[in-house]
Order: C-alpha cells, then structure tokens, then sequence
C-alpha cells in the first residue's frame, strides 16, 4: 500500500527504512554487558557520523546491514567475554580471549576479525585500552577462491531440468540460467526490466555491464518463459521477475525472495553462479591492465588499484598502495598505508591495520579529480604509480603475493 500511494503521489516516502535499522542497531547495542556498552555505543555514535559524512560527500557510505553485523559481532564477543572468560572491562582483553571467541566460529574467523581489528583500533584511539589484543592475528584462510562449484555432471543435470522441464517454477529457470551460463548475480536478475531486452538481437543489459549480453537459444526460451509468466499478471512494474507482492507497484522482487528461488534445484545460487566465474577466470585470467582498459574500467564505474611496495615512515615500516574509486563528484584518489603482517597464509592487505589509527580502513583521501585522465595523471606525478601496473578491485592482494615472493627469493 504504502509504495502505491507514494508512486501515485498521493503520499511522501517515510524513514521506515532508517527508523527500523536505528532500533536493529539499538537492540544489538543494548544487548551488550553494561559494563562493556559504553565502547559499543561510542563506536556505533562514530560509524553513524561517518555514514552521514560519507553519504554528505558522495563517497561510500557503510550500509546499515554490515554496522548491524559489526555490532552484533560486538555484542557476542562481550558476551562471551562476560559469560565465559569473566572479564568485565575491555582493558583487560587480551590475544587468548579473542583466539578463543574466534574458535567458538571457525568459518566466520575472517568477517569477525575484521570487525574486531577496527573496534580495538577505534577503542585505542579514544585510549579505552593500550594495546591492541588483535594486533598480529591473522584469519588463517589461503588467499584463492574458497566456494565449492559444480561437477559437469551436475551442470548438466541444472541445464536439463531448467530448459527441458516444464515443472521448474520460471523464476527459478531464469536466475538459474543466466547464473550458470552468464555468470549473473542475483541482484542483476532482480533489477531486469523489459527495457533491457532487445528481441531483435536477443541480448540484455544486465546491471552495470558496460555491454548487453547476447544470449544462447536455451537462454532465450527460458526468458520467454518467464515474460509469459508475467504477461499473466495485469501489472505496470516494469521487471521481469515480477511476484504476488510487487505486482501492484514497481520496486523489483525482494531478496528473500530472490535468495530461495534455487531452493528446489538442491544448490544454492552462489555455488551455481561461481562455477561460471571459476571457469571466465580461468580461461581469461589478466593481472595488470593496459592503460587503455584501466582508463576504461574508470569511465565504466570500476575501481582499480596498485600496489607500491613497501615503505617507511615516523609510524614505522608498512605497505602502500593507491585506489582510484569513480563517483557521481569525480574520481577519488585513495592512498592506503598498512602495517605489513602478512604471513604465507594471510595476504589480504585490505584488512591490514593502518599504519597511522587515525587513518579510515579503506585509505586516506588525497583528491578528487573531474576526470579518469586526471586521477591516472594524479597518481603517476605525485604518487609514482606506474601506467602499466594497474589492476581491477582485489588484485592487489596477489600482487602483494608476488612482492612477498621477491623478497624472500632476495633477501
């Protein structure tokens, strides 16, 4: 109701949407031991500040679900903390009580370490502890892709049963077509209108890629399938996965909705959609790109990176790397300086500490350029990039790999 009577004018949007997230926040913040509360709540205060500064400058804003997530991370490590290690103040927390909160959850060692090494940062920032008990850890996972993907018999089996039967929900056919032959996310298959299809070259536009994507025969019938499926609905939501709940309005199906739809078929999505990505990367591997692709990759939208190498400043030794991220005010110029604790099993220098605690996670900010020219011309005269050693978002982690490799080959 409420989408109907804002897209006829009839009402204004609400905050809903930030007003249930404040109370989420407040929930998970209330729900931390009160003797450890105060530093939750003063690290939420001062990501809520920086979401707003971030949302002011048209940078990149934290989403409200990944402050949830640290938060509620916060609040188990408290509790655990209180319940089982009996420390009530976090002065008193050191590297064997988080080993040990990290254990309690093997799989999420990672997201969790990253959220805890930026809460201890922030707290030692605002001199509630002296010393960082996360300093030196590492996840323990192997820098690579970690996902499970399908055997070619099973492949197989999905095409089958997506172009050959009939009893397979369209929704389902669909998404699991263009995951499996494609490579498209689930949120590229949500946000499908019927404008991005051409029927006279059978391609779509999916998302933000910078071309349509020609489809295959099988593909095609299969979105067929799903557009008669619509057609039976008297709707005006202009996508093409359209359900029983947005067919009234014209916002796209939910995720939820989105996120079970494979559920019948007995793989989940990301297994089905990263067999296709394990497969383009293998086949079409490219670490640096020509300057040519990397001008390119701005003008689409696309961050890259380089790696600088190591350096040495008041703070002490550390890495260096740079970040050119595109946005609606121009092309931002990122430097990051990291403390170097990489081990031969942990290489992803993005969750490395900054050398500088007042420094953000993601680097400091050294310009805005109106144009991709002028943040490559940035970068190369004062930053001393190099033209030719520019890769795409992540990519700097294995050129981190080689430069470890290096230096142990040349002492």
């Amino acid at each position: 109701m409420e989408d109907f009577y804002t897209l006829q004018g009839l009402a204004l949007p609400t905050d809903q949407a930030e007003r249930l997230a404040a109370g989420r926040r407040k929930r998970r913040v209330d729900a931390v031991p009160e003797s450890l509360r105060p530093a939750v709540a003063a690290l939420d205060a001062s990501r809520m500040r920086a979401q707003d500064r971030a949302r002011r400058a048209d940078t990149r804003p934290r989403r409200n679900l990944t402050l949830e997530d640290a938060l509620a991370t916060m609040r188990d490590l408290a509790v655990f903390l209180t319940d089982q290690r009996g420390k009530g103040d976090w002065a008193l927390v050191d590297v064997h009580d988080i080993e040990a909160f990290l254990a309690t959850l093997p799989r999420a060692r990672k997201r969790r370490l990253t959220v805890l090494r930026q809460f201890f940062g922030f707290a030692r920032s605002q001199r509630v502890i002296l010393l960082d008990p996360t300093r030196g850890l590492n996840a323990k996972e192997g820098h690579g892709y970690r996902g499970r993907t399908l055997t070619l018999d099973q492949q197989r089996h999905l095409f089958r049963r997506w172009t050959c039967n009939d009893g397979a929900h369209p929704h389902e056919a669909l998404l699991g077509m263009l995951a499996l032959l494609h490579g498209a996310s689930s949120s590229e298959a949500r946000m499908l209108q019927v404008t991005d299809i051409d029927p006279a070259t059978q391609t779509v536009r999916l998302g933000k890629r910078p071309h349509s994507v020609p489809l295959d025969p099988a593909s095609w019938a299969v979105l067929q399938r799903c557009l008669a499926q619509r057609a039976a609905w008297p709707t005006q939501n202009p996508h093409v996965v359209v359900t029983k709940g947005t067919k009234a309005g014209r916002s796209p199906a939910s995720t939820a909705h989105l996120s079970h739809v494979l559920d019948d078929c007995g793989y989940p999505r990301r297994m089905v959609r990263g067999t296709r990505l394990v497969d383009l990367v293998n086949t079409m591997d490219m670490q640096h790109l020509a300057p040519a692709l990397a001008l390119g990759a701005l003008r689409r939208g696309k961050q890259i990176e380089q790696f600088l190498g190591a350096i040495e400043s008041d703070f002490g030794s550390g890495l260096r790397w740079i970040t050119l991220s595109p946005g609606s005010t121009g092309v931002t110029v990122y430097l990051s300086e990291v403390e170097d604790v990489g081990t031969d099993t942990f290489l992803d220098i993005t969750e490395c500490p900054p050398l500088d605690p007042e420094d953000e996670t993601w680097g400091r900010e050294i310009a805005v350029m109106p144009t991709p020219e002028d943040a490559l011309q940035l970068a190369e005269r004062d930053l001393a990039a190099d033209p030719e050693c520019w890769v795409n978002q992540g990519i700097v982690c294995d050129e981190y790999q080689d430069f470890r490799t290096v230096r142990r080959s040349n002492p």
